[in-house]
């Protein structure tokens, strides 16, 4: 497997990421639009929307990090569907804040789209699929199931060509959690995204070395194949250590009884960031300028990377904190 099995080692889900891989690479194609029904179809059938829900519901019940592995995958195919977002992400969040058992059956079946939003300031995941929004207000501390049909917003495709919609904080819908233990569950969830987020962003490294190694070994430059120049070499090494390196990182953000202390996170967040940016930034540079047509699929990967780096937080802001931190803590040894 490529990623986290040394950490988390898990046979139900290496066998789910296995099949994941040999389907995606046979069958599966990025739509246009951002979103296909038929690929959803499938997904459903194989039991990717009831991964985290569950027995009770029809869901398979898996912890997150059994289905890390299979994050991966989707990483590496540059999946547009929100599998991540509803099932790995806003299902399970829905199953503990005691939805209707309905809804939780009908998520697992594919019926319907559920999606967190949790920020009013930033863009939500999926487009017009979208069938239902978990809402945390953070000025009134609740979380609330609306339809979404009524929290119409623009939508729009992303850099990477998965939709997006801008939404307007609603008034109404059902309120599930409330005060304290609403911000608790949305924690959890923001916590299980960033774990998510890093392990996509570990899968679209590998997909992203994996073609460049390719296109060199493919390529002819002087009578032979570009790999066997060193400096190429020691370039395609770089990339190496810089995703492995990241998935030691996003171990670090898998969510476990206790969560890591803020500046280990931070570290982890700017780390995955800033490789996230190097190894696309070098996949580029060594297909040449073809890389960034739409013809070749490292331009995919590469704008999808851009995307995990500034979804994660990017590398400033993690950073600032930590700078922060260790000037807070030399202020106070100073005056101490």
């Amino acid at each position: 497997m490529t990623l986290l099995d040394s950490f988390h080692p898990d046979p139900d889900g290496a066998a789910l990421a296995e099949g994941a891989a040999r389907w995606l690479a046979q069958a599966y194609r990025p739509d246009p639009t951002g979103f296909s029904s038929e690929h959803w179809a499938a997904m459903a059938a194989s039991g990717w929307t009831a991964l985290r829900l569950p027995d009770g519901a029809g869901g398979l019940a898996l912890s997150l990090a059994a289905c890390l592995p299979l994050v991966a995958e989707l990483g590496a195919a540059g999946l547009r569907e929100p599998v991540i977002e509803t099932a790995l992400v806003a299902a399970p969040l829905a199953a503990r804040a005691g939805v209707d058992p309905a809804l939780l059956g009908d998520l697992a079946e594919g019926r319907r789209i559920l999606v967190l939003m949790d920020d009013p300031a930033l863009p939500v995941a999926g487009g017009a699929e979208v069938t239902d929004l978990l809402v945390f207000d953070p000025a009134a501390e609740t979380l609330r199931l609306c339809p979404a049909s009524d929290v119409p917003g623009d939508v729009w495709q992303g850099m990477d060509g998965r939709c997006m919609a801008d939404r307007a904080l609603p008034a109404g819908g059902l309120t599930l959690l409330a005060g304290a233990e609403a911000r608790a569950a949305v924690a959890v969830a923001r916590a299980e995204r960033l774990a998510c987020l890093a392990a996509e962003g570990c899968g679209a490294m590998g997909r992203a070395l994996a073609l460049t190694a390719r296109y060199l070994s493919e390529r002819q430059q002087f009578g032979k194949p570009l790999a066997q120049f060193q400096v190429l070499q020691h370039r395609l090494a770089d990339m190496l250590v810089e995703r492995e390196l990241s998935q030691s990182m996003a171990a670090i953000l898998v969510p476990g009884a206790a969560p890591p202390p803020a500046a280990m996170q931070d570290r982890a967040v700017a780390h995955l960031a800033r490789a996230l940016r190097l190894v696309g930034e070098a996949a580029i540079q060594l297909h040449g300028g073809m890389g960034m047509t739409d013809e070749m699929e490292i331009g995919r990967v590469f704008k999808r990377m851009l995307h995990l780096a500034t979804a994660l937080g990017g590398e400033s802001a993690p950073r600032n904190r930590i700078t922060r931190a260790l000037q807070a803590r030399i202020d106070e040894e100073t005056t101490a």
